[in-house]
């Protein structure tokens, strides 16, 4: 990697600070944190925001109220908004913290942020460095704050997947405050994924590296903001330069689940396929009698269930009475979803007949999946209708001819994937793929899912073109020959 270019791009910005009284200001109660031992992350620079009365924080989703209940009254707050190039799940990282002064300049209060959302202590129960300090705790590699390592007890689990199993999942972060100002696209979540990995650590949950924001690291939050697009660029850029594309993480999808071994989208499958190191499951959907998203492939009951009609002849409490395979109940899209969360697995989920497309949006935004889908069809217009209910989530164009422009269908459905689905197109369909077809995919924004494949001749092959993810019914396979 050019880390000459990157440590140029921070001194530029470091440089640019003015000296002004704000700023000594946010240096003298600058927090410090206390790191985990086996923390590879350490912040870069800090912006701030000094408020002499109430206001709107330019940085986070929140107002700031020197006066609140509960807590002593305040004549100034500082606003810390501390930035990491990396948290262990994605590129960037940007934690909050805001320290309350009375008129004689005491620490009344000290909120910090956890996980989109932020908690509060006043004066008594602040934990102070001996040098009279905040001290803060920052989760290992996620870097929510915490005022004791206690607080971390009820995120233990999750924080050490993150940290290992799930490191660069997240591929680069894109929260409302920079929505289409970053490189949010397949290719740079591939290549954040790939890095990520190479990073994956076992929390050791003892705090003891100190780190100090002292003032050459502060600058004003207006020249942070402005910076900040241009530093996650210059990361994207130095990674594509630096991972050639046969060495770049691909996405394993469970076809169906692991259907070579269970019965085809149940919870069996998708079960067997998170225990097989699948990152997403892919499944499909259909509407009841009744409108609820169900979990299966056909839209005719009488292959998986031996039941006549149509899965949209009848209500949920009648398919309720079925069983797949003799043995498994159908799914429902949302009891998917509820299992995907707790598992901390995606699901790509593809849309099949009228209405699927509203369905399905109402329940990623209920259940807060956005980041978690992606949502595809052969259907043009369901793909087109999705992405305008939810242009946040990615989606994906699914097709069957070889000769389809892939960058025009993309266009055409304002899609984020091209999915050939060309598994019968010979003995190598592979070969029909080249590195030239994917550049130019690549070149457009775009990513690239290769069909439902168990080959491992071609499965190697798909690896080495540098593809984006392969579906497979043996998520196994694609974790082996990875």
């Amino acid at each position: 990697m050019d880390r000459e270019l990157l440590e140029e791009n921070l001194r530029g910005l470091l440089n640019r600070s003015p000296d002004e009284p704000e700023r000594d200001i946010a240096a003298r109660y600058a927090p410090v944190t206390i790191f985990d031992e086996r923390e590879p992350f350490l912040p870069l620079v800090v912006g701030y925001t000094v408020f002499r009365k109430d206001g709107k924080s330019p940085s986070f989703p929140r107002e700031i109220h020197l006066s609140e209940g509960g807590f002593p009254k305040a004549s100034m707050a500082v606003e810390y908004a501390i930035w990491w190039d990396w948290d262990i799940g994605h590129l960037y990282e940007l934690e909050h913290a805001w320290v309350f002064l009375d008129s004689h300049g005491n620490v009344v209060r000290v909120d910090a942020s956890w996980h989109g959302s932020y908690h509060s202590v006043a004066r008594e129960k602040i934990p102070f460095t001996p040098d009279g300090r905040v001290r803060l705790l920052p989760q290992p590699g996620k870097h929510a704050l915490a005022f004791r390592p206690e607080d971390f007890d009820r995120v233990r689990r999750y924080g050490e997947e993150e940290c290992e199993s799930r490191a660069g999942v997240g591929g680069v972060w894109e929260t409302p405050l920079f929505r289409g100002r970053l490189p949010k696209r397949p290719l740079a979540d591939r290549l954040v994924h790939t890095y990520l990995e190479t990073m994956e650590f076992e929390p050791a949950w003892n705090f003891s590296r100190e780190f100090r924001i002292t003032k050459d690291i502060l600058v004003p939050w207006r020249l942070l903001e402005a910076w900040i697009p241009q530093r996650v660029r210059l990361w994207v850029e130095t990674l594509k330069a630096d991972i050639p594309a046969r060495h770049r993480r691909v996405l394993r999808i469970a076809h169906r689940g692991a259907s070579d071994r269970r019965t085809e989208n149940t919870k069996l499958a998708f079960r067997e396929a998170a225990s097989e190191h699948a990152d997403m499951v892919e499944l499909d959907v259909h509407l009841s009698k009744d409108g609820v998203a169900m979990v299966m492939h056909d839209s005719s009951l009488e292959r998986l269930t031996g039941a006549s009609g149509d899965i949209s002849d009848r209500t949920l409490r009648e398919l309720r009475e079925l069983r797949v395979g003799g043995t498994e109940p159908i799914p429902t899209l949302e009891e998917v979803f509820e299992w995907a969360k707790a598992s901390m697995i995606g699901v790509y989920v593809e849309l099949k007949g009228p209405g699927t497309d509203v369905a399905v949006a109402e329940l990623v935004q209920h259940m807060g999946m956005e980041r978690y889908v992606v949502v595809g069809s052969f259907d043009k217009g369901l793909v087109e209708r999705f992405k305008k209910l939810m242009p946040e989530v990615y989606t994906s164009i699914l097709f069957h001819k070889v000769r389809t422009d892939p960058t025009r269908l993309a266009s055409e459905t304002n899609a984020d994937f091209v999915h050939p689905c060309w598994e019968n197109e010979g003995n190598r369909p592979d070969e029909l793929l080249s590195r030239s077809w994917i550049d130019r995919v690549h070149g457009a924004g775009l990513g690239v899912i290769a069909w439902h494949e168990e080959r491992p001749d071609v499965i190697k092959a798909l690896y080495h073109l540098g593809v984006d993810g392969i579906c497979s019914n043996r998520p196994d396979m694609l974790y082996r020959l990875r």
